[in-house]
């Protein structure tokens, strides 16, 4: 609740517009790309998902975060919830989408 909140500890942006917004995005390291972005946990599981395969591949992500909004990424361990934060940083090439 917004209420709650320190007024000076927090800056709230008046703008509705998306903050953050992924549109079809497909995001993936290739075989060639390093992976060392990756914590340890994701890299491992991630890894077991695609086995037989050499890239780590996010699919079909659609998110929209909008400002003055709290969003949490919730999951098990080595869903994929870093790799998704580091996909909207740019740190994870983007293959197709919009972000």
């Amino acid at each position: 609740n917004l209420s709650e909140l320190d007024p000076d500890s927090v800056t709230i942006y008046q703008n509705q517009e998306p903050f953050i917004e992924l549109t079809n995005g497909v995001f993936s390291w290739g075989a060639g790309v390093e992976e060392q972005s990756l914590d340890t946990a994701a890299k491992d599981k991630d890894s077991e998902k695609q086995e037989g395969s050499s890239s780590i591949t996010l699919t079909d992500i659609n998110m929209r975060c909008k400002t003055g909004r709290l969003t949490a990424i919730i999951g098990k361990v080595g869903c994929g919830k870093s790799s998704l934060i580091s996909a909207c940083l740019g740190e994870i090439p983007k293959v197709s989408g919009n972000v």
